[in-house]
């Protein structure tokens, strides 16, 4: 009886352990944020120090496939310069394409990029043709990422 006892009281307590570690691990993950989510996808480190503006997932029977649409206002920018390989200047078919995406998802309008600043951007196609696109309005200190994931 008492081997019972002690049993039962070493399975209890390693389960508290189990559990209590899961939550720890599930408080970083969320501490890390997006930034995590972003690296693991597309192999990109962002810049941590940023506040959240606006976070869209769309809907999908499957963990990480769909939608996903960000904006992020950071205090410092200087980081966000060499985190990839930039282009300057207007993109009217990047400009299209997300406008069309945001309005398909129905997002409103207060959230779309605001394309008269000038802007740089960036867009990475992976092998699976998920698609990652990101914004950065320096004078704005804005920015904004849209994937599509398949």
């Amino acid at each position: 009886m008492r081997k019972n006892i002690k049993i039962i009281t070493l399975i209890s307590i390693i389960t508290t352990t189990v559990v209590s570690l899961l939550g720890c691990f599930d408080s970083f993950k969320e501490e890390m944020g997006y930034a995590s989510i972003v690296n693991s996808n597309w192999d990109i480190v962002l810049p941590c120090d940023y506040e959240e503006i606006y976070s869209f997932n769309s809907k999908s029977k499957f963990w990480s496939y769909g939608k996903k649409y960000h904006i992020f206002e950071y205090r410092n920018i200087d980081k966000l310069y060499s985190i990839l390989d930039w282009k300057d200047g207007e993109n009217q078919e990047l400009e299209d394409k997300i406008i069309e995406t945001l309005k398909d998802l129905g997002i409103s309008k207060e959230y779309f990029p605001k394309f008269n600043s000038k802007y740089k951007y960036y867009i990475k196609e992976n092998m699976d043709s998920s698609k990652l696109y990101v914004v950065f309005i320096p004078y704005c200190k804005i920015l904004i990422i849209m994937e599509n994931l398949i």
